[in-house]
């Protein structure tokens, strides 16, 4: 039986920008009523929440049961593999059940992770992962797969 491999494809910054930041205050913090003090640590805080989450792109070779998508993770974080998305060979296209692992052993995943440290390794399934530099996300996951603020 062949082993199990993971390739990252690509680590996407998600484009950073007013309207997004924007969304994530107001989807965060709507109710609350903030000091002057307050308001600015919060807005810091939402923008190094932002400019740290990326897009992880890879492919998936000879799947076992072993694979789950929750195994992705940097040491020492208690970060894990958010808002996922299984998509077609090419990276073109969503598959039609976006969160549904499809049935075959080989596939394309992208998901998004939260305060991404790109001096440290990605932790999978099977095992410790390097990830290449942290580049701009490409025209297609960026309308296959924009960013939305975690709650």
């Amino acid at each position: 039986m062949p082993h199990p491999t993971i390739k990252i494809l690509g680590v996407y910054r998600v484009p950073f920008s007013e309207p997004l930041f924007a969304q994530a205050m107001e989807w965060k913090y709507a109710d609350t009523e903030f000091t002057p003090e307050e308001r600015k640590e919060t807005e810091k805080a939402v923008r190094e929440e932002l400019s740290s989450v990326v897009l992880i792109e890879c492919e998936v070779r000879d799947a076992d049961d072993k694979f789950d998508v929750e195994d992705f993770r940097q040491p020492d974080s208690d970060q894990v593999a958010y808002d996922e998305a299984f998509l077609t060979q090419d990276g073109e296209f969503m598959m039609p059940s976006r969160y549904s692992r499809p049935d075959a052993a080989h596939f394309r995943l992208a998901f998004f992770l939260h305060f991404f440290d790109p001096e440290l390794p990605l932790l999978s399934s099977y095992g410790s992962l390097s990830v290449p530099t942290v580049s701009d996300m490409p025209d297609r996951l960026k309308r296959l797969m924009p960013y939305d603020p975690v709650t």
